[in-house]
C-alpha cells in the first residue's frame, strides 16, 4: 500500500452482471442503490485512477424508477471500516451477529500498481477483532 494514512476504499456491486451497488445507508435499510461510477467515472478511468478524495464526492442514485429517488445524491461511498462499524452497530441494534462478507478481486494487479489493499482490508479487520476463525466474517479473493 501507497501509504497507511490513506483511507481504504472498496466498492461493491450488488448482483453479479448488474448495474447495482450497495451503500452504507442501503446496507442498514436492506435496500440496494447505484452508486454512480464507482468504477468508472465517465469512462474516464477505473477507482485506482483517482484519489479518495474525487471518490468521496461521488454519490448514489438509484438506477429502477419504481424504488424512488429520495436519496439520489446524498450518499456517498463508505469506507471499509465505515462498514465494518455498521455491521457492529447492527449486530448491537438487532442483538445478533451480522456476517460480512467483503470480496477483493483482483488483488495481484493492484498489488502491482502499489496498493496491496488484502493487507490494508487485514489490518482494518483485525482493528474491529476479526482476528479468529470463527469471527462473522468471510473475506472472498477472487481473480488474483
Amino acid at each position: 500500500m501507497k501509504s497507511s494514512s490513506k483511507p481504504l476504499i472498496i466498492g461493491h456491486r450488488g448482483a453479479c452482471g448488474s448495474n447495482k451497488k450497495i451503500d452504507n445507508s442501503e446496507r442498514a435499510s436492506g435496500s440496494n442503490k447505484k452508486i454512480d461510477n464507482s468504477e468508472r467515472a465517465s469512462g474516464d478511468g477505473f477507482v485506482h485512477d483517482f484519489t479518495y478524495a474525487e471518490l468521496s464526492q461521488l454519490r448514489a442514485i438509484e438506477p429502477w424508477p419504481q424504488r424512488g429517488a429520495h436519496y439520489d445524491g446524498h450518499l456517498r461511498i463508505p469506507l471499509f471500516a465505515e462498514a465494518l462499524e455498521l455491521a457492529r452497530q447492527q449486530s448491537q441494534r438487532r442483538e445478533r451477529q451480522i456476517l460480512v462478507y467483503p470480496k477483493a478481486k483482483h488483488p495481484a494487479h493492484f498489488a502491482k500498481l502499489g496498493h496491496d489493499f488484502v493487507t490494508a482490508m487485514l489490518v482494518v479487520m483485525r482493528g474491529f477483532g476479526y482476528e479468529s476463525r470463527i469471527a462473522p466474517l468471510f473475506l472472498q479473493v477472487g481473480r488474483t
